[in-house]
């Protein structure tokens, strides 16, 4: 798959209909779909309804609608996703289990992005653990919920369990478990599970997250040493984003920028594309580019003895991921700072330096 499968239609013939549209099928539900990336899974569906309404086959559409909800889903049009699986719960009658188990995890996807955590869980339990469909809604019900060892054991489960031909839900694994790793202060397992999510991504040629996972992957080889990789790294990604120039995408070459910049020694160049990139990956709502910034603006700062901007930096972090309800991402900068003031200043001197803040920004 890359960026020519946009360009090229699927064969059309004078053959069986039935054949066509297992065809489509199959191609709208084994192609990835992204939130901000084109894609013809829209346009393969339409016709895949199509032939399922003339002659009517209430199964095949039924199977149609659970991919166009989960479509819908991606894109956050999450209300919509629900609609589109309501509707496909009118045919359950004539759905096997599996497709029935498909619909119910699906829905629970949708809630838990809802944050409907406890309506997800009560979905969850009455369906086949052992489902691989299961197995990623409990892992995303689990990643939000906070329970990482229990996330991280089931993502392992999900690869290992998934078809090969599930491109989609392999990539989302890794890169949770490459997040898992990252909250868990464990450099080495991220740098694997992140690869493996690089491959993934640069096969189906989503360049957006190409450039903020080659980001992240530099990051890290930066903080183990790796200078050699990581500068090469980042400059794949300046590459990317060059060759592919798009508004949203603007971020993650800044991200690039503000490593590239670092390595070099150019510390305030550095911090100030670093905070451009965090307040576009914040819009855009990248979690893992969005904390990779904001920590790493922290280190420079902590690095060059400026530990009120550093703690300045990752409070205004803790604030807009209060804001956006990301409580992962919340709990993982309040570690930062607990770390900044009990390992790196000491809590007196980091409590004085709070007080400072305040008492300056609400002078008597």
């Amino acid at each position: 798959m890359s960026d020519l499968l946009l360009d090229v239609p699927l064969a059309r013939g004078q053959g069986d209909a039935a054949v066509l549209l297992h065809t489509l099928e199959r191609a709208a539900r084994l192609t990835p779909v992204f939130a901000d990336a084109p894609t013809p899974v829209d346009g393969w569906l339409a016709e895949a309804e199509a032939l399922a309404r003339d002659p009517l086959q209430a199964r095949t559409l039924a199977r149609l609608t659970i991919r166009m909800a989960e479509v819908h889903m991606h894109r956050g049009q999450l209300a919509t996703a629900l609609q589109a699986l309501a509707d496909a719960e009118t045919q359950a009658p004539v759905m096997d289990e599996e497709e029935r188990t498909w619909l119910r995890a699906t829905r629970a996807r949708v809630w838990v992005r809802q944050q409907r955590l406890a309506d997800a869980a009560r979905e969850l339990e009455t369906l086949d653990a052992a489902s691989w469909r299961v197995l990623v809604a409990v892992g995303e019900l689990a990643l939000e919920s906070g329970d990482l060892p229990r996330a991280r054991d089931t993502f392992s489960r999900t690869l290992s369990a998934l078809p090969w031909q599930q491109v989609e839900e392999r990539i989302a694994g890794q890169q949770s478990l490459a997040f898992i790793a990252l909250v868990r202060g464990e450099p080495v397992v991220a740098v694997r599970h992140l690869e493996a999510a690089l491959d993934g991504l640069r096969a189906v040629a989503y360049w957006p997250e190409v450039i903020a996972t080659s980001v992240t992957l530099g990051g890290l080889h930066t903080a183990l040493g790796h200078h050699g990789v990581a500068q090469r790294l980042f400059a794949q990604a300046r590459e990317l984003s060059e060759r592919h120039p798009s508004p949203p995408w603007e971020a993650l070459g800044q991200m690039g920028v503000a490593r590239l910049n670092a390595l070099q020694g150019r510390t305030d160049a550095a911090v100030q594309a670093a905070l451009d990139a965090a307040r576009r990956l914040a819009r855009q709502g990248s979690l893992v580019g969005y904390v990779g910034m904001l920590v790493f603006v922290a280190r420079l700062h902590t690095d060059a003895g400026q530990h009120d901007q550093a703690y300045r930096t990752l409070a205004t972090g803790v604030a807009i991921a209060k804001h956006r309800a990301w409580p992962q991402v919340e709990r993982l900068l309040r570690e930062k700072i607990d770390h900044l003031r009990n390992e790196v200043m000491g809590p007196a001197d980091f409590d004085a330096m709070v007080q400072r803040l305040l008492d300056a920004a609400h002078p008597a």
